[in-house]
């Protein structure tokens, strides 16, 4: 997933602690308790990536290919860089002379943990694939859900242009959604239906954040994200089982490896596969695109630069 959902989302979670943990009466030690909130839930929710670092030592895209989604993407990274932020914290608080009680150490504790494996838990969503086992299981898992830069979390994060209270911040969140729609008008990939479903989810957010309540306004942004990832998840079923169910999948002599399904940006309704098929000591990519729903007209930018209908068509093959 892109980091700038990672921090989006970890950010409303960080805000959404925050403000529903037990008031506290000193107003400078609420103040610092809600930075490190805050501070923990985004960076905690971009640290798994820190492997991006070492990987890019020599500059290689075999090196990217092998370390990235590494050692910092397990359970067990999750709990060392959790330890880590912790340790920081804790340094912070004693420079600052101030002292956080038990249960804001429970919470504190809870966050720093949740957000490394909330990125591990978001990336398994995505073609690419976590093995959150190492070292005890080193198996894959590959969502084959979502694309690997979705604007319509952006779009469910909204609120925070309203909710922050540095402007700064809010700058930041709102150049994200201006960025989300150059995007999809720039690159070809996402069809004007689904700008439309972006602006919409992004104004309803908005909205919610000025006159709802902040919890409210908060958690309803959390749910969103929950629903989006849903319906990307059950449209990626129905995708799979168009595939399978394709002759062009089951051409007689091959065995089905593999099919590797990712959608459009933005759109459920459209994916991307790639079957990987052998025939003895023969290998073959068949790539294609694919609708979920009959109806779905080939209309799409994407699909006009690639000449394809939205259906199961073999575009190409590769054997030796």
């Amino acid at each position: 997933m892109d980091n700038i959902t990672h921090t989006l989302i970890g950010a409303l979670i960080g805000e959404g602690a925050a403000r529903t943990a037990p008031p506290l009466a000193d107003e400078a030690a609420a103040t610092i308790r809600r930075t490190l909130f805050l501070a923990v839930m985004i960076v905690g929710s971009n640290l798994p990536d820190s492997d991006l670092v070492y990987s890019l030592v020599d500059d290689s895209k075999l090196s990217y290919l092998l370390e990235h989604r590494g050692h910092t993407h397990t359970v067990a990274g999750a709990i060392v860089g959790s330890a880590l932020m912790l340790a920081a914290c804790a340094l912070f608080l004693r420079l600052r002379s101030v002292q956080l009680s038990s249960r804001d150490w429970i919470w504190l504790s809870a966050l720093a943990l949740g957000a490394p494996l909330l990125h591990v838990a978001m990336d398994a969503l995505n073609t690419y694939g976590v093995h959150p086992w190492w070292p005890v299981d080193n198996g894959w898992f590959y969502g084959d859900s979502v694309f690997i830069v979705e604007p319509l979390f952006w779009a469910s994060a909204a609120s925070l242009a309203l909710l922050f209270r540095s402007l700064v911040a809010r700058g930041l969140v709102v150049l994200c959604l201006l960025l989300a729609i150059y995007l999809a008008l720039t690159t070809g990939l996402v069809t004007g239906g689904s700008i439309a479903v972006f602006c919409l989810i992004a104004l309803s957010m908005i909205v919610l954040g000025r006159y709802a309540k902040p919890p409210v306004a908060i958690f309803t942004a959390l749910g969103m994200c929950a629903a989006i990832s849903a319906v990307f998840v059950v449209a990626h079923r129905q995708a799979v089982a168009r595939v399978d169910s394709d002759g062009a999948s089951r051409q007689v002599g091959w065995t089905t490896l593999d099919r590797v399904v990712t959608p459009l940006p933005m759109n459920p309704l459209c994916w991307e596969v790639i079957v990987v098929q052998s025939q003895g000591d023969r290998y073959a990519l068949r790539r294609a695109m694919v609708a979920v729903v009959k109806v779905t007209a080939a209309r799409s930018a994407a699909a006009r630069r690639f000449g394809l209908w939205l259906v199961f068509i073999v575009l190409s093959s590769v054997s030796e």
